[in-house]
Parts: structure tokens; C-alpha cells; sequence
């Protein structure tokens, strides 16, 4: 029996030596801490001895390797603490560009709302001087102007003058401006 006991003591101290070796954690090693201590218990009363059914503090404090492991464990949570509060900090500042872009991203389109009304009723200006001019007359200042501003004003004027204004253009520019006056008559009749 006593040869039985110290086989199995042996085998349960090549087991811990395996285990520490390896760095298993505490939770780990206290079932078996305990199942020497009753095992340990088992010989003591078949040999008559007292028992205590509590574990010693060196049966139950982690090895050395545990301890390290539990230390890097802990070192690792606040590195991650600490850049997640970086992450944070960063997340804010992002959404305060991105509100301070759509701000003014809001104030640039009032501006191009404005200046398009502007520039629409220059526009409709023009178009009533040129409506009153004679075609000849017309074409020899369209040729001046650029081809988005004699667009626009082609379009607001009667289909008869702008056809004559288009036919004393260059041929080039003429289908130039024939095409975007198409895209934009497009655009207004899907709207």
C-alpha cells in the first residue's frame, strides 16, 4: 500500500512539474492540489495520522511562471486601456471634422444656390436684350461669350432666334453648344 502511495505521489509530482513547466494558471493546478491533499489525507489514515482538510498557502500560491504570466496579463489590459482611450480620442476628433466638413460643405451650397440665382437673373437679362436684337447682332456677341453662359441663354430665349444664333457660330462650336443645350433640355424634362 505504502508503495502504491508513493507511485501515485510520484506521478502526481511529474504532473505538476509538467504543468508548471508548460505555465498553466492556478485555476488549473488547484484540482489537482487538492487531489494530492486527499490522496496525502487517504495515507495519513491508513497509517492513523490526523488530518487537515485545508490546503497550505505553498500548495496553493501560483509558481513563479504564473505569477510572470499573470503580471504580462495585466501589463497587456492597460496597454489595451490605454490605446482603446487613444482610439476614443481619435473617434471624437474625427466626428468634429467631419461635422465642421458638412458645416461647411452647407455654407458652400448656399453660396452656389446664391450665386446660381444671381446668375440666372443676369441671365434672363441677356436673354431679353438678345431677344430684342437682331439674330445677326446676337451671333456676333455670343461668339464673345463662354459656352455654359450662351448655353444658358439659348435656352431662354424663343427656339427661332436661338436656331439663327446657332447657325452664324463656328460649325464646331455650334455643335458644342447644341449638345450641352440637348443634355440640359434632357435634364429639365426628367425633373
Amino acid at each position: 500500500m505504502k508503495k502504491l502511495i508513493l507511485n501515485i505521489f510520484l506521478a502526481i509530482a511529474i504532473f505538476l512539474g509538467m504543468m508548471m513547466a508548460t505555465g498553466v494558471m492556478q485555476k488549473q493546478l488547484l484540482p489537482v492540489l487538492k487531489l494530492k491533499k486527499e490522496l496525502t489525507k487517504t495515507a495519513k489514515t491508513d497509517q492513523g495520522e490526523a488530518t487537515n482538510d485545508t490546503l497550505s498557502a505553498e500548495e496553493i500560491s501560483p509558481p513563479d511562471s504564473v505569477s510572470l504570466m499573470l503580471q504580462k496579463i495585466e501589463a497587456n489590459r492597460e496597454e489595451i486601456a490605454t490605446k482603446l482611450a487613444a482610439l476614443r480620442e481619435k473617434e471624437k476628433e474625427i466626428s468634429q471634422r467631419e461635422q465642421k466638413v458638412e458645416e461647411e460643405l452647407a455654407q458652400l451650397r448656399g453660396l452656389k444656390d446664391e450665386l446660381s440665382g444671381t446668375t440666372s437673373s443676369q441671365t434672363s437679362k441677356l436673354a431679353k436684350a438678345f431677344q430684342a436684337m437682331d439674330a445677326g447682332q446676337a451671333a456676333k456677341i455670343a461668339g464673345n461669350l463662354d459656352d455654359r453662359t450662351l448655353t444658358d441663354l439659348l435656352l431662354q430665349i424663343r427656339e427661332r432666334n436661338a436656331a439663327k444664333i446657332l447657325a452664324a457660330l463656328d460649325p464646331s462650336r455650334a455643335a458644342r453648344i447644341y449638345k450641352q443645350l440637348s443634355s440640359k433640355s434632357l435634364q429639365a424634362s426628367s425633373q
